[in-house]
C-alpha cells in the first residue's frame, strides 16, 4: 500500500483510469453473463419439466398396472436426450421402481443425485391415474454445454472490449495529463519548492477557470496570506526578541527537570552579574540561596506555570535578591521551553517586612497607650480593644468582641449636629458593676464618598485627668512667669546691645575730646602768664627791649587762633556725645514705654531716618576710611513706623556694614544706602557693603538668638532687629553672594496713609 502511496501522480491517475474502464468492462459483462447465464437455465429447466410432464402422462398406466419393466423402457427413451442424465419413478410409498442412468448403471444401483450444482437441474412431476396421484418422477438435466458456449462467447467479447477500453483510456491520458495532470503536477512542483526553501513569494500558474484553476488561486491567495502571516510572524518574533532582550525585568527562558537557562535579557544579566555565556552553565534552581525556603521544598522549587511563586535568589557577588518568578509556556530553538519573569521584590519584601513590624510596633502602641482605645464598623460592632480598655473596664476580649457598642460605652446625650467628632464625658460600668467617669472621643472614618465606614472611640480616664488638673494650672503660672522673665530678659538684652553701639560712639567721641585737650596749647598760656607776672612792673619795658617780650604779642595772637580751633573741634565732639547720649535716653525711653504701652507710630521719611543712623555712625565711618554712597528714589512716601525702633535697625544694620567692611582688608571700604520705590503698600531701605560677605550655610541662622561671627559678638542686634520689623509689619532678609561678596540688608516698612512723596535730606559727606 505504501508502495502505491509513492506512485507519482501521473501513473495514479492511469492506473485509476484503467482501473475505472476494467471495472466498467467486466461489470458490464458480468452483468449481461449473469442475464444469460439465467435465461439458459429457464430454458433448461423449462425444457426439462416439459419432458417430465408428457414421460409422467406416458407412464401413468404402467405405474398403476405395475409394469416397471415397461416403465424402464419408457425411462429409457430419454437416451435420445443428450441433456438428460438421470430418471427414476416412485410409487406411492415413495419406493424407486424404475430409473434411468445415461452412465449405463441399473435401477437401484445408485441413487439419483437431487442436488442442483452449477449447471444441472432437477425437476418432479406428480403421476396421476384418474385423478388420483399414484406416483412421481424426477429428472435430472445437465447443460454445461450451452454453458460453455456462453462463457467462451463471453470471455472473447470481454478480451476485446477490454483491449478497446485500455486503448481508449491510454488515448485519453494525453489531453488529461495536458488539461489535468499537467497543472496539479506545477502545483504539486511549487508547493514542493516552497515547502524545500521556504519562500512564500512563489506563484502557482492559474491559467484556466476550472476547478484547478480555482484551487490555483485558491493556493496563491493561501501564500499570499501565509507571505503576510509570515512577515508579521517575523516582525512580531523580532518585536518578542526586543522586548524580552531590553525588558526592564530579568527574563530567563529554561528547558528540562532542573530548569536549564537557555537564554536571558540584559536586564537578567545586570540584576545577577553574571554574563549569557556564564548563565548557560547555569540552572534556575542554581540561583535559589540555599537558607530560602523554597529551597528546602522540592515542591515548591516546581514552576507553576500562570502562577507566581516567591523566592531569594543568589548574585554572582554572594548578594541575594527576592524575585516573584512568574512561569509562561513558550517555545525556544523549536521545542516547548518556559519564559519565567524573574521580578525584583527586594524591596517590596523589605517593606512589607518592614510594615509587618511597623504593625506589630503599632498594636504594640496602642496596646501601650494610657487611654482605652475601641473601634467599631458602621453597624456599631466591636472591631478591635486595645489592652487599656480591658483593664480600665475588666470586660475580657472574649465578652466584648463583636459586641454592640452602644451597650458597653453610653451615647453622647447631647449630641451636636454637624460635626463629625464627638466629645463628651460619659459614666461606663464597669466588670464588677462598679463606675467609671471618662472622656470620650469619637471619630468617625469616612471613605471619599463621605460614607462613614468605621468608627474610633478613646476612652480617657478622668480620675486621674482632674487630680493632675490642679497641678497642671500651678505649673501653668509657674511657666507664665517664666516665660515673661525671659521676655523681659530679651528685650533687655536687646536694649543693651543698641545701647552698647551707641556707647561706642560715645566712648570714642569722650577719647578724642581727652586726647585733644592733653595736646591743648593750654599749657603755653600758662608760661605766658607765669611770665608776664614776673615782669609785671615794667611790662612796657618788657615788650619793647626784653626779647621775649617782643615774641609775646605775636605768639598770644596765633596761640589765641590755636585755642578757637580745639575749642570748635571740642564743642563739635561734645555735640556728637550729646546726640549719643540723647539717642540712649530715646532708647531706654522707648524700653520703659514697653512696659506701658506699644511705641508711638508716626509718619516719617526712611531717607532721614537713614541719615540720622548715618550721623550716629558718622565719627567711626571717617576713622575707618569708610566711602558711604547715597541713593534715594525721590518718589518713595513716608513710612507710618516707630521711629526709634527703625533707627536701632538702621544703626545696628550700618554699624555691621562698617565692621563688615573693615574685616575684609581692602582699600575701597564701600557702604551704599539705598531708599526704593514703593511697591505693594511698602518701601525697602536697603544697606549694602563690599565687606567680608556671607556663607550660604550662614543665611538662614544670621536672625537667630544668639548667632554671630564676632570675635566678641553676642547674636542679639539682628535677631531684635528682624523681631522689630515684624512687629511694625515689616520685614528684614539679607542676601550674599557668598564669602567676599559683600551683603545687603534689606528693611521694607509699611506706608504712610497719605502715600505723599517724603522729602529728600542733604547728604552729609562721609
Amino acid at each position: 500500500m505504501q508502495a502505491l502511496k509513492d506512485w507519482s501522480l501521473k501513473r495514479k491517475i492511469t492506473a485509476v483510469l484503467l482501473g475505472v474502464a476494467l471495472v466498467s468492462v467486466t461489470s458490464f459483462a458480468t452483468v449481461a453473463l449473469w442475464f444469460e447465464w439465467s435465461l439458459v437455465n429457464r430454458m433448461a429447466e423449462r425444457h426439462l419439466r416439459i419432458t417430465a410432464n408428457l414421460l409422467a402422462d406416458h407412464v401413468a398406466a404402467e405405474t398403476v398396472a405395475g409394469d416397471w419393466a415397461a416403465a424402464n423402457r419408457l425411462l429409457a427413451s430419454l437416451q435420445t436426450d443428450s441433456s438428460v442424465v438421470a430418471g427414476e419413478i416412485e410409487d406411492q410409498s415413495g419406493e424407486i421402481r424404475a430409473s434411468f442412468r445415461r452412465s449405463g448403471k441399473s435401477a437401484g444401483d445408485e441413487p439419483m443425485d437431487r442436488s442442483t450444482a452449477i449447471g444441472q437441474a432437477v425437476v418432479e412431476s406428480s403421476i396421476y391415474h384418474g385423478g388420483t396421484r399414484v406416483g412421481a418422477l424426477r429428472l435430472q438435466a445437465i447443460h454445461r454445454g450451452p454453458l460453455q458456449g456462453l462463457l467462451r462467447n463471453f470471455g472473447e467479447a470481454l478480451a476485446m472490449s477490454l483491449v478497446f477500453s485500455v486503448g481508449v483510456t491510454l488515448l485519453l491520458l494525453r489531453p488529461a495529463k495536458r488539461v489535468i495532470i499537467q497543472p496539479l503536477h506545477d502545483l504539486a512542483t511549487t508547493a514542493g519548492e516552497i515547502a524545500r526553501s521556504h519562500d512564500f513569494g512563489k506563484r502557482a500558474k492559474a491559467d484556466s477557470g476550472d476547478e484547478l484553476g480555482r484551487m490555483a488561486e485558491s493556493f496563491n491567495a493561501m501564500l499570499a496570506e501565509v507571505q503576510q502571516q509570515e512577515a508579521a510572524l517575523h516582525e512580531a518574533k523580532q518585536r518578542y526578541q526586543r522586548l524580552f532582550q531590553h525588558s526592564p525585568v530579568p527574563m530567563f527562558i529554561v528547558t528540562g527537570k532542573e530548569y536549564a537557562i537557555q537564554a536571558v535579557n540584559d536586564a537578567a544579566s545586570q540584576a545577577y552579574g553574571y554574563s549569557a555565556a556564564e548563565f548557560s552553565a547555569l540552572t534556575l534552581r542554581a540561583l535559589v540561596e540555599a537558607d530560602c525556603p523554597c529551597a528546602r521544598d522540592d515542591q515548591a522549587r516546581e514552576l507553576s506555570v500562570g502562577k507566581v511563586m516567591e523566592c531569594r535568589h543568589r548574585r554572582k557577588d554572594g548578594t541575594t535578591l527576592m524575585v516573584e518568578l512568574n512561569s509562561q509556556v513558550s517555545e525556544f530553538a523549536d521545542r516547548e521551553a518556559i519564559l519565567v519573569q524573574a521580578v525584583d521584590v527586594t524591596e517590596k519584601h523589605r517593606t512589607a517586612m518592614a510594615l509587618q513590624g511597623s504593625e506589630q510596633r503599632f498594636r504594640a502602641v496602642l496596646d501601650n497607650l494610657s487611654e482605652g482605645l475601641l473601634l467599631h464598623d458602621a453597624e456599631g460592632r466591636l472591631l478591635y480593644a486595645n489592652r487599656r480598655f480591658h483593664e480600665l473596664t475588666g470586660w475580657p476580649a472574649a465578652a466584648v468582641t463583636g459586641a454592640q457598642v452602644r451597650a458597653l460605652i453610653p451615647p453622647d446625650p447631647a449630641p451636636v449636629l454637624g460635626l463629625t467628632a464627638q466629645r463628651y464625658e460619659a459614666e461606663l460600668t464597669r466588670a464588677d458593676g462598679s463606675k467609671l467617669n471618662v472622656l470620650v472621643l469619637a471619630s468617625p472614618l469616612a471613605r471619599e464618598t463621605g460614607e462613614t465606614i468605621a468608627t474610633v472611640i478613646s476612652l480617657t480616664d478622668l480620675t486621674a485627668a482632674k487630680a493632675a488638673a490642679a497641678e497642671v494650672a500651678t505649673s501653668q503660672a509657674r511657666l507664665v512667669e517664666v516665660s515673661r522673665l525671659a521676655g523681659m530678659a530679651e528685650v533687655a538684652t536687646g536694649v543693651l546691645h543698641n545701647v552698647g553701639n551707641v556707647l561706642n560712639s560715645v566712648n570714642v567721641s569722650a577719647t578724642v575730646v581727652v586726647d585733644r585737650l592733653r595736646q591743648s596749647r593750654i599749657t603755653g598760656l600758662q608760661k605766658t602768664v607765669r611770665l608776664l607776672e614776673q615782669h609785671a612792673g615794667d611790662l612796657g619795658r618788657f615788650f619793647t627791649e626784653d626779647p621775649k617780650g617782643k615774641l609775646v604779642p605775636d605768639y598770644l595772637g596765633k596761640l589765641y587762633w590755636q585755642l578757637d580751633n580745639e575749642r570748635n573741634e571740642l564743642i563739635g565732639e561734645l555735640a556728637g556725645l550729646t546726640r549719643n547720649l540723647d539717642h540712649i535716653k530715646e532708647i531706654v525711653t522707648m524700653q520703659q514705654s514697653y512696659a506701658k504701652v506699644d511705641g508711638l507710630t508716626e509718619a516719617v521719611s526712611p531717607a532721614v531716618l537713614l541719615e540720622d543712623a548715618l550721623r550716629l555712625n558718622e565719627d567711626a565711618l571717617v576713622r575707618s576710611q569708610v566711602t558711604v554712597e547715597r541713593d534715594y528714589d525721590g518718589s518713595a512716601p513716608k513710612v507710618k513706623v516707630d521711629r526709634h525702633k527703625v533707627l536701632e535697625i538702621l544703626v545696628n544694620l550700618v554699624t555691621n556694614a562698617r565692621h563688615a567692611v573693615c574685616s575684609a582688608d581692602r582699600r575701597d571700604r564701600r557702604i551704599r544706602v539705598r531708599v526704593g520705590p514703593p511697591c505693594q503698600r511698602r518701601v525697602s531701605v536697603e544697606v549694602e557693603d563690599n565687606g567680608i560677605g556671607i556663607p550660604a550655610e550662614n543665611l538662614v541662622r544670621v536672625f537667630q538668638h544668639g548667632f554671630t561671627t564676632k570675635k566678641n559678638g553676642h547674636g542679639f542686634g539682628l535677631h531684635s532687629g528682624a523681631l522689630a520689623a515684624r512687629q511694625m509689619g515689616g520685614s528684614l532678609t539679607v542676601k550674599s553672594a557668598g564669602p567676599g561678596q559683600g551683603a545687603t540688608f534689606r528693611l521694607e516698612l509699611p506706608t504712610g496713609e497719605d502715600q505723599l512723596p517724603a522729602p529728600t535730606p542733604a547728604a552729609s559727606p562721609s
